[in-house]
């Protein structure tokens, strides 16, 4: 895993960090995960979809829904760290969001 960078959210320091997935070749998208100071997981804010390889350099899918919604939504209006491309791949009954990753 690869530190990216750190933020405070609701009084919380939390680290974003970007990792492969073990089975590239099944899912090619990196997984970014924010974790608290002590290393424990907060939320995985990236999802994988294996049949929808339409990425460009340094995009990802986004999962904005359920118990990421809010801190994706904090990230989307606050950071600088990334860009929604305004993109949507649809995921059944819900969509995950194109993003550039700017760092």
């Amino acid at each position: 895993m690869e530190h990216k960078f750190d933020f405070l959210f609701k009084k919380q320091r939390l680290s974003v960090y970007q990792a492969q997935y073990q089975f590239k070749t099944l899912y090619p998208q990196p997984a970014l995960m924010i974790q608290y100071e002590d290393g424990s997981l907060f939320a995985v804010i990236s999802c994988c979809i294996p049949e929808y390889i339409e990425l460009e350099e340094g995009e990802i899918l986004i999962k904005s829904w359920s118990e990421n919604e809010e801190v994706v939504n904090f990230l989307r209006e606050t950071s600088e760290k990334f860009s929604d491309t305004g993109r949507r791949v649809p995921t059944g009954h819900v969509e995950a969001e194109v993003w550039k990753m700017n760092f």
